[in-house]
């Protein structure tokens, strides 16, 4: 007898047996694989920057300025270029501990947009506590306890006096007893999902991507003399911005352009992608370029390096970028380089891994073909 798969199922299981898993991974992707599932929260990079130098050769020497942002040295001295990108994602501390157990939560960072504390509903989380990870759920009463008004409330727009985090303690001591403490940051429960055709899904998935593209770079200066004078950098606090000078920046990268020397920055990020109509900027179309401004000798070579190497590349010159916007103008020529990302900013963040493949290439191709001095 012929067993028979309801659809729903059946398409499941093709996205499932397209996953990571089933293919020969690049050094690329189980670097990302690698990184994804480390905590980063703004004010709690720690972990990650100890990742980051534990990847690199013993040799290599580091600095650390107030905010904890990482910067590697450049082997030949005084760095031509740098490449940065911000290595903190948007998460949440414990603000409190019920009576019956439940823990209560606070952000550390403004929301990227109105619903994004609703998308969490129900996703598991981790606490990352003194004693150890403490797996979580976000939870919420049963909606058939509640009025017409308070269900429509909370399915619309959730705010943070209305949520709660399960773990399964069924009081404030038992709670505290598994380590719980006030401030304890709390995480998506970091899980890459395979798509069909090449795409990869998970929680702050984009922003761990250029992490681990900008990590892999600075792995390769050691066999690639071109690279020597170029400096990387791993910026804290990237999601905590403030407004100054009209304009939105980010903390970690005002904090860097104090002290960076070199004249070129090449910013490493994400791009969010529309997810309605027919957007003009889409995954699987290649990396995106923005900023630069009138005259910028950076920008025209990263547009020619792309058409030298084959690579598709998308353009947005008037994208607002935090981290960019703080090195644009004055004596710095600075570009982003983007990563497109659909769903940005849930739980479901869609990249293209042919995207994360062109970015690579172009990222090496474009801090390379300086050479050294």
């Amino acid at each position: 007898m012929r067993l028979k798969i309801p659809a729903i199922l059946a398409v499941v299981l093709v996205l499932t047996l397209s996953g990571v898993g089933q293919t020969n991974p690049t050094p690329l992707h189980r670097l990302v694989e690698k990184l994804f599932p480390i905590p980063s929260p703004t004010g709690y990079e720690h972990i990650l920057v100890q990742e980051i130098k534990d990847t690199l050769p013993t040799k290599t020497v580091f600095s650390q300025d107030n905010l904890g942002s990482l910067y590697m040295a450049p082997a030949a001295g005084s760095p031509r270029m740098a490449v940065l990108t911000g290595m903190d994602e948007i998460a949440y501390v414990v603000s409190g501990i019920t009576d019956d157990g439940y823990l209560t939560l606070h952000r550390g960072v403004r929301p990227p947009h109105a619903l994004y504390d609703t998308y969490q509903v129900g996703h598991p989380v981790r606490i990352w506590t003194r004693k150890g990870r403490v797996d979580g759920v976000w939870a919420l009463p049963s909606s058939h306890t509640l009025s017409r008004a308070r269900r429509a409330t909370l399915m619309q727009e959730l705010t943070l006096e209305h949520a709660y985090v399960d773990i399964g303690a069924g009081s404030r001591e038992a709670a505290e007893l598994r380590g719980i403490a006030y401030l304890d940051p709390v995480t998506p429960a970091a899980f890459i999902h395979g798509l069909a055709g090449g795409l990869l899904s998970g929680p702050a998935l984009g922003s761990k991507a250029c992490v681990a593209l900008v990590l892999d770079l600075a792995g390769k200066v050691g066999g690639t003399p071109s690279l020597a004078d170029v400096q990387f950098i791993w910026l804290a606090q990237a999601k905590l911005v403030r407004r100054t000078g009209g304009q939105t920046v980010a903390m970690g990268a005002l904090r860097a352009r104090k002290d960076l020397k070199a004249r070129e920055v090449v910013v490493v990020g994400t791009f969010p992608c529309p997810d309605d109509g027919e957007p003009v900027i889409a995954p699987g179309g290649g990396p995106v370029i923005a900023g630069g401004g009138e005259g910028s000798a950076l920008y025209a070579r990263i547009l020619g390096a792309a058409r030298t190497a084959g690579i598709p590349l998308q353009e947005a010159p008037d994208f607002a970028s935090a981290v960019l916007s703080p090195f644009q103008g004055g004596s710095f020529d600075a570009v982003a380089v983007l990563l497109p990302v659909k769903f940005a900013a849930t739980p479901s963040e869609v990249i293209q891994v042919h995207d994360l493949e062109a970015l690579q290439r172009l990222l090496l191709a474009v801090t390379a073909e300086g050479g050294s001095r």
